[in-house]
């Protein structure tokens, strides 16, 4: 049996003899969370006989993205008579990376 990937996915490499799945090249959950690969296994026979089946990839999140604020600098201003725990100033930051890791 020979297996092959039907579709040119540059992330990945199937191993024509055994079958095995490897990757090629970085991936990043961000840009792209699954991949599908199309692969076939045919065998040597005459006539030769194919099947496929398809595979899905799914990349888990990993902490790689720092937060970033989303202005660069911030200025508050606040009564000198002001009480305490009176709010001086919201500021913001976002995470590109998902869930607990954003």
């Amino acid at each position: 049996i020979t297996y092959y990937l039907e579709d040119n996915v540059p992330q990945f490499r199937i191993d024509p003899d055994s079958g095995a799945i490897t990757l090629q090249a970085g991936l990043d959950y961000e840009d792209q969370v699954t991949y599908t690969l199309a692969i076939t296994a045919k065998d040597n026979g005459i006539p030769q006989k194919a099947d496929t089946t398809y595979v899905e990839i799914m990349v888990n999140d990993v902490n790689d993205n720092a937060p970033q604020f989303v202005s660069p600098h911030y200025q508050g201003m606040i009564s000198e008579d002001a009480p305490p725990f009176t709010s001086v100033l919201q500021i913001s930051a976002t995470d590109r990376d998902a869930h607990t890791n954003g």
